[in-house]
């Protein structure tokens, strides 16, 4: 229930709401459910335009409670149909939902007099009257004017005249004449457009037939002979249909709704026109009203499913408890205004929030007693919020309520300024980087003016629609609409276009650039039923009475299924191979437990803001967190004990981070909280810098001050980064902002070239050779052919899983489970490997082509503590509560791991088959996690680095080295004792070029894909070739002897030719397996 508004919010366009609080399921256009409370059905469908300054939103309401006959129909209304009634002691506000506020009046001053609100009908509104009509105005600063009097009417009705934004912006209504007297006609949008509403005559008063906005878009209402609306018309053609029931003698109430898919609910209702049932396909939901349930009253809610809600009301039609399916209670209390100030649920965990005369919240306190104040000013705008930590956001507004700055709790300001229509003009960030705004008369963003220059360009249609966005380096994207503001079409700066097909007013199909058509069908509740693929493969979902996910059904047909308890949680999932996996729930509905296929059970445990304090796996290690009163993780503890804590400064940002150790590692921001610095425990620091026109990452500088630099387009697109040799590489793109080329430090360039749907076709690198490829119209690799004649062919099944490779070497197959393991995969020469699995899809089994089998088990958590191989050779591996190897056993003998409590391994204790000790290894950390010393059976090794972490020195009894680096990292010299210094020099891509150990001299040559072709040895040449995928296929060695490499389609050598000799090598994924 804790509360915080988002004072960042722009609200500049959004629809004036007329003072109405609309709840989406309980009144939902095509499947509304009943309101407990009151027993009423409640429909809203709605119109939602785009205006200057203020959004239009117009709600048409039907109620089964309401006694309305008016130009709306039978028992109903519309947002608009708002006025007040004023009779001789006090005044009533009614709203378009016919929610009525009764005020008494008070005294009149200067002309102009003031109401109060009456407790028993409190509004958070204020009311004042002239002459010439009423103002309410709302807590956000809008104002609602009632001036249209209608004549004659008594008591003296005022209807509603205009509305104005808190900036200016307004919207004013106008009425009919004659049989169309009082009745509304137009709305008039800040920039002078217009809705107009048409009405036919009929007996008592004309009924609305069609609403027609400034783009020429109807919605049309029919209705029967009892002025019952039957139908209403979205411009895009979508039709909902309604039916009537005879309640007794006369009342007719609301008996059906059918939507645009042809997919019905129905309604019964009880003699005081309150719904009794709900009937949507097979599922039916009952509606029990009685006193029993409270003194108030209240009402129990069955589902399809059996899970009852009660609710108990309070005064004013307000819960003052609901009982959840789950069997736990929530209670809730109001203040003396009705606005809920306190709710509490069975753990005794209780949320309150106070609030002032304006129905504004002041004070909020989460279920921990962490409390957030908010304060106003004398216009009711929020101008402090204080939270929990202390931390502080101050904002200030100008005299229309916009919204001038925000400062943030360390003092960093962000402004904005506003036109007259509380558009922004401009915002400037706390680094003073100004972003400009300019608009059309419509009040739509028309260019954009980033703090670069950059300029953004969009077009729009009558209806605000953006038709075209243009990039500061000129690319246009452009946009194409239906009449439900759908977009249909989408085509980018290369002209490929992307269209979405739209039927009963959800989507049906997209269709990429080059044709591919991807297809969706709907059940009831506008639930996805089916998707099928360019491929026409089907995904099939299934769903139960009241809307859950019941089953998912591959392209293969195989079927995951989902059960639910009578409340609708989850409680298990079974897989295509029919292993379950079940869930379990505490006391109030939260998920605490899953208990795996084998039967392993991890648990959690929440506090009382459902933040995670603890998970204990399945083996009964048990990590434990703890949070800040603002919800962020302070405390990590492990299963052993070892604890890290994270700290943030007041504007929630990561201040610092300390280990187990104790050792911590602190970061800096700029004024934007972006991150400037990363200081390690050994006191290095990192720094980064931005742009000085923008938010855009510059460089960043090691701890030797080394520094790369980055370059970006006005489009925010990386072009160049120049490393601290000064070297650098660029970057190109399409029309379509892909990366068509990279060009090294050499000028080596690598490019490529895209089809419509966007996926690379060909690829050239720095040599000049060509790779193309092609796609299946599921976006998945067909093929590659290279420019040595080379190819590669891949086919899948259904659910587009490899099941052959075709390359150079021959073919390879693969078969899977219903669960998309792999099973089987045979190689060229008929290599056959295949594998098993156990239930929650570790792999148990996997057998060899020469007939062996491995084996291997897992503990609890499914990390592999056995493994045997073909030989009979058993390895078995223990872990600590932490998860790390504490021993490694296998025939030969064993290993024992010791730790640090931030995971470095410290001690490593090797011993024979009869376990006695062969060498025992000890290593020591700085704070940095750097080695700095190894003990091996008594000797010590010690190591130095420099600031970059890099080793510069190792020393050991009778020996040492030292090691050299250039400024970005290369090593130009090591020295080892006793030998001549080894010089080494690069290019300018990075890549060796020379050593020079002692006299004699190696050089080295690339190709300009930046391969290693020729090693030169004092006068030995040794050569290298590549294929087309950079792997290196012959070395041709000083003597003449060749060896020759061929490879898989995944890049797996398949074969090695040396001499005479031809070595096979299969791999089991990307591990190595065998030999032959």
């Amino acid at each position: 229930m804790s509360f915080t508004p988002n004072p960042d919010k722009d609200v500049s366009s959004s629809p004036a709401m007329l003072g109405l609080d609309i709840d989406p399921e309980l009144s939902h256009p095509h499947f509304p459910k009943p309101d407990p409370a009151t027993g009423a059905l409640n429909v809203d469908p709605e119109i939602v335009l785009k205006a200057k300054g203020m959004g239009l939103q117009i709600s048409f309401f039907y109620s089964s409670l309401s006694t309305a006959n008016g130009c709306f129909g039978r028992r109903r209304s519309a947002s608009t149909n708002a006025y007040v009634l004023l009779g001789d002691t006090n005044a009533q506000v009614f709203r378009g939902d016919e929610k009525s506020y009764t005020y008494s009046i008070g005294a009149t001053v200067g002309g102009v007099t003031s109401y109060s609100s009456l407790s028993q009908s409190y509004s958070p509104t204020t009311l004042t009257s002239t002459a010439s009509g009423f103002t309410e105005a709302l807590p956000d600063g809008s104002l609602l004017f009632y001036g249209q009097l209608v004549s004659g009417s008594a008591p003296a009705k005022y209807l509603l005249s205009s509305v104005t934004s808190p900036a200016g912006a307004r919207h004013t209504y106008t009425y009919g004449t004659g049989v169309e007297a009082n009745l509304l006609k137009t709305v008039q949008v800040a920039d002078g457009r217009l809705v107009t509403l048409t009405y036919t005559n009929s007996v008592t008063t004309s009924l609305l037939s069609n609403v027609q906005d400034w783009g020429g878009r109807y919605w049309t209402f029919t209705y029967d002979a009892n002025r019952q609306l039957t139908q209403m018309t979205m411009p895009v053609g979508c039709s909902t249909q309604y039916t009537y029931t005879l309640l007794g003698a006369s009342t007719t109430l609301l008996g059906s709704i059918t939507d645009p898919r042809g997919f019905t609910t129905a309604y019964a209702y009880d003699s005081k026109s309150r719904v009794t049932t709900m009937v949507a396909g097979t599922g039916t939901w009952t509606y029990t009203y009685s006193t029993a349930f409270g003194s108030n009253g209240g009402a129990e809610v069955t589902t399809p499913t059996g899970a009852k809600t009660t609710y108990l009301l309070a005064t004013n039609a307000q819960y003052s408890a609901v009982v959840h399916p789950e069997g736990y209670r929530s209670t809730y209390t109001y203040d003396s205004n009705f606005f809920r100030s306190k709710e509490q649920t069975p753990l005794g965990y209780v949320s309150s929030q106070t609030y002032n005369a304006r129905g504004q919240v002041t004070a909020s306190d989460d279920v921990l007693g962490n409390r957030t104040t908010f304060s106003y000013d004398s216009a009711n705008n929020l101008t402090k919020i204080q939270y929990p930590d202390n931390s502080v956001v101050t904002l200030n507004y100008d005299g229309s309520r916009n919204l001038t700055s925000r400062v943030d709790p360390l003092g960093n300001r962000t402004t904005y300024t506003f036109d007259g229509f509380g558009l922004m003009l401009t915002s400037q960030d706390a680094r003073s980087l100004v972003t400009t705004y300019n608009y059309d008369v419509s009040g739509n963003v028309v260019s954009v003016q980033a703090s670069d220059g950059g300029v953004t360009t969009s077009t729009y249609d009558s209806l605000g629609r953006v038709l075209t966005s243009q990039d500061p380096l000129g690319r246009v994207t452009s946009y194409g609409y239906d009449a439900a503001d759908n977009v249909v079409s989408v085509t980018n700066a290369a002209g490929e276009m992307t269209r979405y097909i739209y039927d009963t007013c959800l989507l049906q199909a997209t269709v990429s650039p080059l044709g591919f058509r991807t297809t969706n069908t709907y059940g009831r509740f506008e639930k996805l039923a089916t998707t099928t693929d360019p491929l026409g493969n089907v995904t099939t979902y299934n769903y139960n009475n009241v809307g859950w996910l019941t089953s998912t059904q591959d392209a293969l047909g195989n079927v995951s299924t989902n059960t639910y308890n009578a409340p609708g949680q989850l409680v298990s999932r079974t897989d295509p191979l029919g292993f379950v996996t079940t869930y379990g729930y505490d006391s109030v509905g939260r998920r605490v437990s899953s208990q795996n296929a084998r039967g392993y059970v991890t648990t959690t445990v929440l506090d009382a803001k459902s933040q995670v304090s603890a998970v204990q796996d399945a083996l009964g290690n048990r990590s434990s967190y703890t949070y800040d009163t603002m919800g962020r993780q302070r405390t990590s503890q492990t299963p052993l004990g070892y604890v890290s804590t994270t700290s943030y400064d007041l504007a929630g940002r990561m201040a610092s981070m300390q280990n187990a150790l104790g050792q911590v590692t602190t970061y800096g921001y700029n004024a934007v909280n972006a991150p400037v610095s990363v200081q390690n425990p050994l006191g290095y620091v990192s720094t980064s810098t931005y742009s000085a026109n923008s938010n855009r990452l510059a460089s960043t500088t090691d701890p030797l001050g080394l520094t790369t630099t980055n370059t970006y387009d006005l489009a925010g697109q990386l072009t160049f980064r120049q490393d601290a040799k000064g070297y650098g590489i660029t970057f190109a793109y399409d029309q379509a902002g892909r990366q068509k080329a990279v060009t090294n430090e050499l000028g080596y360039a690598t490019t490529t070239s895209y089809d419509a749907d966007g996926r690379a076709v060909t690829v050239i690198d720095g040599t000049g050779r060509v790779k193309t490829m092609t796609y299946d119209a599921a976006n998945r690799l067909l093929g590659a052919a290279y420019a040595d004649g080379t190819a590669l062919t891949l086919s899948y099944d259904r659910l587009g899983r490899r099941t052959t490779m075709v390359d150079s070497g021959g073919t390879t197959t693969y078969t899977f489970s219903a669960r998309s393991e792999l099973t089987g995969k045979t190689d060229p020469g008929a290599y056959a490997q295949a594998y098993s699995y156990d239930a929650v899809g570790n792999r148990n089994v996997a057998s060899n082509p020469d007939g062996g089998r491995v084996t291997s088990t897992f503990d609890g958590l499914d990390r592999e503590t056995s493994k045997q191989d073909s030989s009979g050779q058993l390895t078995t591996i223990n872990y600590d509560a932490n998860g790390l190897w504490t021993s490694l056993a296998y025939g030969a003998g064993s290993v024992n791991y010791a730790y640090n409590a931030i995971g470095d391994v410290t001690t490593l204790l090797y011993k024979d088959s009869h376990s006695s000790v062969l060498a025992t290894i000890v290593d020591t950390f700085d704070a940095g996690r750097r080695k700095i010393t190894q003990t091996r059976d008594g000797n010590i090794t010690t190591y130095s680095y420099d600031g970059n972490s890099r080793l510069i020195g190792q020393t050991k009894s009778g020996y040492c080295a030292t090691f050299q680096y250039d400024s970005v990292g290369n090593i130009v010299v090591k020295h080892h004792q006793g030998q001549a210094p080894t010089s080494l020099s690069y290019d300018a891509a990075q890549r060796l070029v020379t050593s020079l150990d002692g006299a004699i001299l190696t050089t080295y040559a690339y190709d300009g894909a930046g391969n290693l072709s020729s090693e030169n040895k004092s006068g030995s040449l040794t050569q290298y070739s590549y294929d087309g995928e950079n792997r290196m296929t012959l070395q041709v060695l000083p003597d003449g002897t060749r060896a020759t490499s061929t490879y898989q389609g995944d890049g797996l050598r398949r074969s090695l030719r040396s001499g005479s000799e031809t070595t096979t090598f299969v791999w089991d994924g990307t591990n190595y397996l065998s030999e032959y």
